[in-house]
């Protein structure tokens, strides 16, 4: 994905933390200042792609410091914060230990979304995260992608690359809902709603 976006002439940034299995405030501060230094860098705000667990991270800083983000793109991820979008929590919660009173009142508004484009790219077939727990509230300036795929084939689903180049293509101010016209119809598809 990286190397895909590189050729298509971004400046792409690995968050350069290691695995993202355990979360802490600490480890939350430096993602906030790693997207203010790199926005500074270039003179302005950036795109955050974030696959799984990524796609949390990324769309909590987006709702704290909008200012230097431009969009956020998840791939995958338990947005929802419900009990069961993720099928690894036991997991998760064995490495980080149980929500904190802190971390539950955050869960409680995981689901809120954000201020800046927002798309959800998720699969029926993930295997990981519930698609219900990837589903956003749609707004004028968020969205939900439905691709077939497996969780750890989000990352290299040539379907999944041309969402994300889509996406990031367009204008800073001029951020449009995907279009599934014309033959796009056969790959893609907008959630059905009744959950």
């Amino acid at each position: 994905m990286r190397n895909l976006l590189r050729d298509l002439g971004y400046h792409v940034y690995d968050w350069g933390m290691g695995r993202n299995m355990t979360f802490n405030p600490s480890r939350e501060e430096e993602m906030h200042t790693f997207v203010r230094e790199i926005a500074r860098k270039h003179k302005q705000k950036v795109s955050l792609i974030g696959w799984s667990l990524g796609g949390v991270y990324v769309r909590e800083i987006a709702k704290i410091q909008p200012r230097f983000v431009r969009q956020v793109i998840s791939m995958g991820s338990p947005l929802t914060g419900g009990k069961h979008a993720s099928r690894v929590r036991t997991l998760f919660e064995a490495i980080n230990g149980k929500p904190t009173a802190e971390t539950q009142a955050r869960l409680e508004h995981l689901n809120d979304v954000p201020s800046v484009p927002s798309t959800s790219i998720y699969s029926k077939t993930d295997g990981i995260v519930h698609w219900h727990g990837s589903l956003q509230d749609e707004t004028e300036i968020s969205q939900n992608i439905q691709v077939p795929a497996s969780h750890i084939g989000l990352g290299f689903n040539p379907l999944v690359m041309f969402v994300l180049a889509d996406r990031l293509s367009q204008g800073e101010n001029s951020w449009e809902k995907f279009d599934i016209k014309g033959l796009k119809k056969l790959f893609y598809k907008f959630p059905q709603l009744e959950k």
